[in-house]
């Protein structure tokens, strides 16, 4: 019988591997609120510091709608692609989304470092930086597997 961890592993991989776009609309999604929420003032102080370092570079407004605007195109462009497979041509957008969110993610990372080295956010936001990196490279190696396999290797 296997223990509750494998079958959350097995099942983890079973979507990542046949339906990656749902973890794309996850990720896209909690981006979107998360930044939807930070654009609405709904919590303030060391914890979401990093938009006031990030501030310094850009104004407040370019780091909430970016998130906001990212992560929605994130989901929409993973749910178009999910029911359709003639349109070859939404990877690159997908890529795209989820590069940029890969890289909002960091910058917040590194910027809550510096507004707050001793609180666990950074490597929150480090995580979810890594996690939309790895979708990315997904969306390419599932692009280039399924090349290979529809030429018989």
């Amino acid at each position: 019988m296997p223990t509750p961890l494998k079958r959350a592993y097995r099942t983890f991989r079973f979507f990542f591997e046949r339906e990656p776009w749902v973890f794309e609309v996850i990720f896209g999604g909690a981006t979107a609120v998360f930044f939807f929420l930070l654009w609405a003032d709904w919590r303030e102080g060391p914890t979401f510091g990093s938009i006031s370092v990030l501030s310094e570079v850009q104004p407040e407004d370019f780091w909430h709608w970016s998130g906001l605007l990212g992560g929605w195109a994130q989901c929409t462009v993973a749910l178009l692609s999910s029911g359709s497979r003639s349109w070859p041509w939404l990877k690159w957008p997908r890529w795209i989304a989820a590069g940029w969110l890969g890289c909002l993610w960091g910058s917040m990372a590194a910027a809550s470092w510096l507004a707050a080295p001793g609180t666990p956010t950074a490597s929150i936001y480090a995580a979810c930086s890594l996690c939309n990196l790895y979708v990315a490279l997904h969306i390419l190696w599932e692009d280039e597997y399924r090349l290979i396999r529809r030429a018989g290797g």
